[in-house]
């Protein structure tokens, strides 16, 4: 069987099943260490990363800009950090820097959010007014591929706090698509990224999750703090030495073509012909 897992353990409700099976194909060898901690034998363990198709995520060449053009992508759950991006970006720049920020989002994880209220409500925590800050647009609905796709081919930067992430699709098309990437620095991401292919970010170490948490199997576990002043910092960074941060796009892009459909499917053979499967 094929699995995965966001924070620093699986589920108690999953283990029973897990044990039963001869094999668990897992993404990245985060998980690797959350399911053996878990009670997983390590042997049962193979690590099979997931596809991204990079013959259609691809660069292009970037259309001028008056501004840099950060984008995010989540589903708007506080695994996704949404709070921790945006607290930062409205502290990072004001209405006078010359950059924006689209978040395309989905409200799957709780499907009563409202994006643009609690936007709006963040505001009035950090006693910040829309107008005095740079600008942020949200994008909730479904897109097709090739939507996403020219979604990132827009863009010069994609931004992503994550607490937790199992893979982290968003990320590796960004870098696919051969955008410098700024995402936390735990859990699956620290299988793809690297200081000279990105910007990673730093946490602050692993917090409890709170029991009211939108997702009910998180409870009794732990997920990343990212550290909110370090993305402030990475953000300006980017603004100050966009030139350089650019650069890193190319390594972005090699790093994700090891995970094109072909590549993996190989891996996940070598994995498969150990119990018999395709084999013959």
């Amino acid at each position: 069987m094929r699995s995965m897992f966001e924070t620093d353990r699986v589920p108690a409700r999953w283990l029973a099943d897990l044990k039963t099976m001869d094999g668990i194909i897992v993404p990245t060898r985060f998980n690797v260490e959350t399911f053996t901690t878990s009670g997983i034998a390590p042997e049962k363990l193979y690590v099979v990363p997931s596809p991204i198709d990079t013959d259609r995520f691809v660069p292009v060449e970037r259309k001028h800009h008056d501004e840099i053009h950060f984008v995010s992508m989540f589903d708007w759950s506080s695994r996704k950090g949404w709070e921790i991006l945006l607290t930062a970006w409205f502290r990072a720049f004001s209405g006078r820097d010359p950059v924006k920020l689209t978040i395309k989002t989905m409200t799957i994880t709780l499907p009563t959010a409202n994006p643009h209220r609690d936007v709006e409500q963040l505001l009035s925590r950090l006693g910040k007014r829309r107008e005095d800050c740079a600008p942020v647009e949200i994008l909730n609905a479904r897109w097709t591929e090739d939507q996403l796709v020219a979604f990132y081919q827009d863009a010069d930067v994609f931004v992503l706090p994550t607490r937790g992430e199992g893979w982290g699709r968003p990320i590796v098309e960004a870098m696919a698509c051969g955008l410098p990437v700024i995402a936390t620095n735990w859990s699956a991401p620290t299988e793809y990224l690297t200081e000279s292919n990105s910007l990673p970010l730093k946490i602050k170490g692993l917090i409890k999750i709170p029991d009211d948490v939108d997702y009910e199997m998180f409870k009794g576990g732990y997920w990343a703090d990212p550290d909110v002043d370090h993305l402030i910092f990475l953000l300006r960074y980017v603004l100050s030495n966009f030139d350089t941060v650019r650069g890193l796009g190319s390594a972005a892009r090699q790093t994700a073509e090891r995970y094109h459909p072909k590549n993996v499917v190989r891996q996940l053979m070598d994995v498969l012909n150990q119990f018999g499967v395709g084999s013959n």
